[in-house]
């Protein structure tokens, strides 16, 4: 794969991906991110220059990157096009905060033009309030500000 996804990314894909709503990201085999989307400041608080070149991994906590491995390699091994159902991850922002998406994703390792995967990030902040204050309503606890 060409660095920085050259040759990946025509201008009609970077205008695409850098106009949607949900973050996109692509990752190399290696983990290294490739391409970043524009609303991936908006999302995650890092403007996409920032994310281009480091490991995935940087962004998940310590106590999820076991899972959030397994979850890729699982991806890796896959021969159909995406997953099933999205996982709930969360993502570190550069102040330490965590924000959590559902992430899904388009396997593209077998084609030799891109030897990547391209992820797509669905909010989930609200889903994981909401449950939080049902489950204290249901136990008759306060709910949390």
């Amino acid at each position: 794969m060409r660095d920085e996804g050259e040759g990946l990314c025509d201008a009609a894909f970077r205008t695409l991906v850098d106009t949607l709503a949900i973050p996109i990201v692509v990752v190399d085999v290696g983990g290294v991110i490739r391409y970043a989307g524009g609303s991936v400041e908006r999302d995650f608080g890092y403007p996409p220059s920032e994310l281009v070149g480091r490991n995935v991994v940087e962004f998940t906590p310590p106590e999820h990157v076991e899972r959030a491995l397994i979850s890729i390699g699982e991806l890796a091994e896959s021969d159909e096009l995406g997953i099933g159902v999205p996982t709930v991850f969360p993502i570190v922002r550069p102040d330490g905060s965590l924000t959590w998406h559902a992430v899904g994703a388009v396997p593209l390792l077998d084609d030799p033009d891109v030897e990547a995967t391209t992820f797509f990030f669905l909010p989930w902040d609200a889903q994981l309030h909401f449950d939080d204050s049902l489950s204290a309503l249901l136990a008759g606890e306060p709910l949390a500000q």
